[in-house]
Formats: structure tokens, sequence, C-alpha cells
């Protein structure tokens, strides 16, 4: 049986480990969680890209063709350079693609050269913007919502933000010689619409990913987690059959032990016992006084009751199951035998007895002797808990599967500490007891394929109740 502080402990570690498989469920959540939201926003930064970017492909082509249509309609020689007022036309037929609403152009150092409004502001190119226009790549800005003012000087013109793509595209010649940055605004309206569908889907395909993940997460995270507390309680239940089996196999080894023992010991008592029987009886016709005699008396019938109990263990021991089967026992005469063994007991008045017997069915003698061996120590126990004039009740029920014994008194009671180890060896509580009294019963009746519990009674006192079938 657990104790207070082993129950304490055990419930303690069950909450940790709760707490540590929940700890465990969110963190993985989380962590799961994170990965969905870092890969779709991966994923929309590039989508973003490849949308701004299909601008900026569509402009440079565009753009790269009228410049070496300028040169062929302009150079003599194919070693020329285009100077800048020429490659400004191309510029402005690359400014009137639909969507494009300014352009500018900065040579190469990144100063403005010409634009197609005076009212456009001049930008800094960027020293990252320009090198990358020196390599031949351009650069794609997008804002969805850029001040007009930044664009163009509005002068008394209410200001507005307006979505803008800015596109910076190199101007190369034939030879790679780098003339030049073209940079044009595209009116973003369309780019904003595609970010924003762009988005809806991006979170509601995270939000299903999420949550279906999370899900399927959960179910797997309860599934192991119900497995592994299965195991746990299988190898929990594995240990205590093998601590019950370990106790039982020492019962057993102590039992098999005293059984040798008190066999050696009981034939070693009968000679003395019939001895002290025949020298009571000498005395007895010698004592001339009455209370000498009843003292003799006693003396004898004190030495028959235990000649009885040893020839009757002798019996058990010597007939075993093949050689004590000759007869059977019904409920009725096992019950009038119990009487028999406590009829003095009954007679001194020191507790009131109170015999049932009902029912039909029948043992073979050597069960019938084992039971009764088990109901007599029962019976025992009983009297010693019992109070003085207490009341202790016998009961023999025979029905279909088995005869049913109960032994019930009015002591104390057990212990509820006790309970789950009553029929385990223990120190005994009564003066020059062994302890072993009750696991020997419950061994008797296990061998005899029965069972005996013990519980106590709400009126008070202990109930014993022992069950044997009709055969093993």
């Amino acid at each position: 049986m657990l104790t207070p502080s082993k129950n304490l402990k055990l419930k303690r570690g069950r909450i940790v480990a709760s707490l540590l498989g929940g700890f465990s469920l969110v963190t993985m959540l989380c962590v799961f969680v994170g990965i969905v939201i870092w890969v779709s926003l991966t994923l929309r930064d590039d989508i973003r890209k490849q949308l701004t970017s299909r601008d900026e492909s569509v402009l440079g082509m565009l753009l790269s063709h009228q410049v070496k249509q300028t040169e062929v309609d302009v150079l003599l020689f194919s070693f020329e350079v285009l100077p800048l007022d020429d490659l400004w036309p191309s510029v402005l037929e690359v400014a009137a693609v639909d969507r494009v609403f300014a352009a500018q152009l900065y040579d190469p150092q990144g100063k403005l050269v010409r634009s197609t409004s005076d009212a456009l502001r001049e930008v800094v190119v960027e020293p990252e913007v320009l090198e990358s226009a020196k390599l031949g790549e351009g650069w794609t800005e997008f804002s969805d919502a850029m001040p007009l003012s930044d664009i163009m000087d509005l002068g008394y013109r209410q200001d507005q933000l307006i979505p803008v793509q800015t596109v910076y595209l190199p101007l190369h010649s034939s030879q790679g010689d780098f003339l030049g940055i073209g940079r044009f605004l595209i009116e973003g309206s369309a780019l904003k619409r595609s970010f924003e569908l762009l988005n809806q889907r991006i979170v509601s395909q995270a939000v299903v990913a999420g949550g279906v993940g999370s899900l399927l997460l959960v179910l797997l995270f309860s599934v192991a987690w119900a497995s592994l507390n299965r195991a746990k309680q299988a190898v929990g239940r594995q240990a205590r059959r093998l601590r019950k089996a370990n106790t039982e196999l020492a019962m057993l080894a102590r039992t098999s032990a005293l059984g040798s023992v008190t066999a050696h010991l009981i034939h070693g008592l009968r000679n003395p016992l019939a001895g002290v029987q025949q020298a009571v009886r000498g005395e007895e016709l010698k004592a001339g006084d009455a209370e000498e005699n009843e003292e003799l008396r006693e003396i004898r019938e004190a030495s028959s009751r235990m000649q009885r109990m040893v020839d009757e263990v002798v019996s058990l021991l010597q007939g075993g199951e093949e050689g004590g089967g000759d007869f059977d026992l019904s409920v009725s005469e096992i019950a009038d035998d119990l009487k028999g063994k406590f009829s003095e007991v009954s007679a001194k008045g020191k507790v009131c007895f109170e015999w049932n017997a009902v029912g039909e069915g029948e043992l073979d003698s050597y069960r019938a002797r084992v039971v009764m061996l088990v109901v007599t120590n029962l019976i025992q126990n009983a009297i010693d808990a019992s109070p003085e004039n207490g009341l202790l009740q016998v009961t023999l029920v025979g029905h279909e599967k088995g005869l049913e014994v109960t032994v019930s008194d009015e002591g104390e009671g057990i212990p509820e500490s006790e309970l789950d180890k009553i029929f385990m060896p223990k120190v005994s509580a009564k003066e020059g007891g062994a302890g072993i009294g009750l696991p020997i019963s419950s061994q008797m009746a296990r061998y005899l394929k029965g069972r005996l519990t013990c519980r106590n009674r709400e009126a008070g006192g202990a109930l014993f109740e022992l069950f044997v079938p009709w055969e093993a």
C-alpha cells in the first residue's frame, strides 16, 4: 500500500509530467506556427519581387531596343557613342507605355539631365542603384502610399498619397559602354491590388496550413502521450504484479518451511499429550477434594482439546488430497463441527456466538478440513478482538458456485492503512503471535482455488469473507 508521502510524490510526479507534456506541446505548436509564418512571408516576398520585376523586365527590353535603334539611325560608325541628348527620345518612347506617367534621364554620375516635366523633383540616385546600373542590372522600388509632393512640386494643389512603382533602367551602348540611367514612374494601383490579393491568399493558406498542421500535431501528440501513459500504466501494473509475486514467493517459502517444522513439531507432541492425559486421569482417581478434581478436569479438557487439534493437523498433513476425499461434508455438517470446537468458549460467555448455515452443497473431507482450519483461525482472531460479551457472527452459505463463510465481530476493526496488507506477513499485534496466521489462511484459501477478503463493518468491527468452490 502507498504511504501518504508516496501518494503525494506520485501526484506531484503526475502534475510535473502533465506540465512538461503541455509545455512540450505548446513549444512544438509555437515552432510549427513560426515555421509556417516564416515560409509564408518568404514565399510572399519572392512573389512580390517577381511581380515588381515583371515591369522592370518589359521596360528594360523595350529601352534596350530603342537605344539600339537610335544607334542605327544616328551613328555613322560603330565606335561612336550616343550623346545624352540623343538618348532622351528612347526614354520618351518607353515613357509612352501604358501606366508610365513620368520619366527622367540621369548621366553616368547620377545627375539629372532631362525630365518629362519641370515639376518633377530631382532625386539623388543611391550608390547601390548606380552600381547596379553600371553592371547592367535594373532596380525597382514600390510604395503603396507615396505622397504626391515627393514626386513633383504641387504648388497650391492639395497633397495626396498614391501607389507608385519606381524603375531605374541602365542605358548601355552596343559596345557595352555605360551611358546613363533612365528613371520611370509607374502608376501602381494594379500592383497594389495584386499585393493585397497575394496577402489575402498567403494569410488564408497560412491559417489553413497552420490550423490543419496544428490539429494533426495535437492529435499525434495526444496519441503518443496516451500510448506512453498506457505503457507507463502497464509497466506499473507489471511492477506491482512482480512485487506481489515476490512477496507471495517469500511467503510460500516461509510457509513451506513452517509446514515442515510444524509437521515435525505436531508429531513430536502426540505422545507427550497422551502421557499428560493419562497422568491427569490417574490424579483424578486419587484426589478426593472436589475443588482439586475441578482443576484436574480443566487440565484434562485442555489437553484433550490440544490432542484433537494435533490429531486434526496430523490427519490433514498425512492425508493430502488423495487420501482425504473418501467422504463429503455438507454445509450444516461443517457448521456443526465448528460449533463443537468453540462450544466451551461459548459456554463460558466471553463472547456471544450467532451461527447460521443455509444452502446446499458438499465439500470432500480434505477440502472441508482445510476450510475448518481457516475458519477456526478467523474465529479465534475474532474472539481475541471482541469486547466482553461481544457478538460474534459466523455464517455459512452454500450456493451454486461454492461455499461462502463470513466471520464478523464487534471489535475495533482494522486500521484503514492495514487493510491492503492484512494478508501480508508482519509482526503480530497479539502477545505471542507470529504475524503469519492470516497470511497462511489466505495461502490456504488460494490453494483451494478460493479467496479470503477482509473489510470493516459500518457498525464497527471486522468482517472476513472466505469463498471456496465446491471443486478445485
